[in-house]
C-alpha cells in the first residue's frame, strides 16, 4: 500500500501538468488573434554565396565535426581503464 506522501506528490505532479496545459492553452488562444506587421526596410535572408564569397556553412560544419573527433580521441587516450 502506498503511503500519503505518494499520493500527495503524485497530486501536486498532476496539477503542475495541468496548469502548464492551461497555461499553453492560455497564451495559443491570447496569440492567435495578434496579427505580424508589414515588414519594413531591406529584406535579410539566407542565400548562396555570391562568387568570390566564402560559404561559411560547410566551414562551421567541418570545424564542429573536427573539435567532436579530437575531444572523443582526447577521451578516449586519458580515459581511466578499469579491470
Amino acid at each position: 500500500m502506498r503511503n500519503r506522501s505518494t499520493y500527495i506528490a503524485l497530486a501536486i505532479y498532476a496539477l503542475m501538468l495541468a496548469g502548464a496545459v492551461l497555461a499553453f492553452l492560455w497564451i495559443r488562444h491570447q496569440g492567435a488573434a495578434l496579427v505580424a506587421p508589414a515588414p519594413s526596410g531591406p529584406q535579410f535572408g539566407v542565400a548562396a554565396a555570391a562568387p568570390g564569397q566564402v560559404d561559411v556553412i560547410p566551414h562551421l560544419l567541418l570545424a564542429l565535426a573536427v573539435i567532436l573527433i579530437a575531444a572523443r580521441a582526447v577521451g578516449a587516450v586519458s580515459s581511466p581503464r578499469s579491470g
